[in-house]
């Protein structure tokens, strides 16, 4: 599946994707798989796969087949199918094993025998499953005891009873469920989706209605009103990097409302936040400087990569900078070690009192995802991004700083 172009060329009639949450870009390789099957009876998309983390790629998948809507609010074509591992007949220690003989059950082992008397109820008639038996408890005591040292949390992801259990984070989430759950409530949707296209200088710009275009608004620039734009600057080259993306906030009501998501190059991406902080008001802009890409970004927005026009409010890492040499790491938010944990800090403060509005699902399923791995670096699980939870957190503390 990592391979170029699968299915290029070819008539399929069943496809079977498996472990489809460890792929390093599931929808890179479905854009060119799924296209080479018909629509229509007879033909057949199967994904599979173990569960990873709440948010990541499998994980919204899976869920929107659930409720039977996709990403956009349509209707979503695959049905979701979760199966337990006490379905498969060699997870057992034999038949010998008797609920008399078994012993006291632990609240965990009643818990997975409750599943089994829920699961034989949906797959009745189906299936021939009647439950949980005594000797599927020998076998799960047993590894439990020798394979994952007592741990329920690690036995529940490789072997889990529910898909609540499927989807345990490999590392530890960073944001709570109740924060998580009060940035679910903001999310709306946008009034207007199109494009905005820069002129030669951005600050002459052409919005363009699309449907499928790269700019959301929720909410029409107002002349009463100040504007904050926060910005995640990539490569923008190879299909697995993250994308552009940035977030409009007013500052006045905190309220978010723009959102573009793409890719560009630098110059491109430079042009179109230009043309849009010109759209907000001339909004006080600030792309994040991390890498050669960003500093390209503000390289152009400076008016020193031989462009002729200099965008007039970027946003200055520090008030008490005295400006005489107009140096590219003067401008734009720099996350190092110190300001990302205060990004998220912020973030999760404000979400859990209800005065962050993130407005837009894409980052709040990133915000969900968001882990601590193994190795204690903040990040989005493999396979999933980042880039608009770290677009709509540095817009939202930048609007924090410069509100007063």
């Amino acid at each position: 599946a990592e391979g170029t172009t699968p299915g290029m060329g070819a008539t399929l009639q069943a496809v079977h994707n498996s472990e489809v949450a460890s792929w390093r870009d599931p929808d890179a390789v479905l854009a060119d798989l799924l296209p080479a099957i018909p629509p229509g009876p007879g033909t057949l998309v199967v994904q599979e796969s173990t569960g990873r983390s709440v948010g990541d790629w499998w994980y919204q998948r899976y869920n929107e087949a659930k409720k039977g809507k996709d990403e956009e609010g349509g209707e979503c074509e695959y049905v979701a199918i979760f199966l337990p591992w006490f379905i498969q007949p060699e997870y057992t220690d034999g038949g010998d094993i008797t609920w008399n003989t078994f012993g006291e059950l632990t609240e965990r082992e009643v818990g997975v025998v409750e599943e089994g008397k829920r699961f034989a109820e949906e797959v009745k008639g189906i299936i021939d499953f009647f439950g949980v038996t005594p000797g599927q408890l020998a076998w799960r005591r047993r590894m439990l005891a020798s394979e994952f040292h007592g741990d329920e949390h690690l036995f529940a992801q490789q072997f889990p009873a529910n898909d609540r259990e499927a989807f345990l984070a490999g590392g530890l989430n960073v944001f709570t469920a109740e924060q998580c759950a009060n940035a679910r409530k903001t999310i709306r949707k946008p009034i207007w989706t199109g494009e905005i296209w820069p002129q030669p200088n951005p600050i002459q710009y052409t919005l363009t209605e699309n449907p499928s275009g790269e700019l959301r608004i929720w909410e029409r620039p107002d002349r009463k009103f100040h504007y904050v734009i926060g910005a995640d600057v990539q490569w923008g080259q190879k299909d697995t990097s993250d994308f552009d993306a940035c977030y409009v906030e007013c500052l006045e009501t905190g309220r978010m409302c723009a959102a573009m998501y793409g890719r560009w190059d630098m110059g491109r991406w430079a042009s179109i936040l230009a043309a849009l902080g010109y759209y907000y008001n001339t909004a006080r802009l600030a792309p994040e400087r991390n890498s050669r890409a960003a500093e390209g970004v503000i390289a152009v927005l400076l008016g020193m990569s031989g462009n002729n026009w200099r965008y007039p409010n970027i946003f200055i890492r520090s008030p008490r900078l005295k400006l005489t040499d107009f140096s590219i790491k003067d401008y734009g938010w720099y996350t190092g070690e110190h300001e990302k944990p205060e990004l998220i800090v912020y973030a999760k403060e404000s979400s859990l009192s209800g005065e962050f509005d993130w407005g837009d699902q894409r980052a709040v399923n990133q915000m969900e995802a968001y882990i601590r791995d193994e190795h204690g670096k903040l990040t989005a699980p493999t396979g999933a991004h980042d880039d608009a939870l770290m677009a709509r957190m540095i817009t939202g503390y930048v609007e924090h700083i410069e509100r007063p």
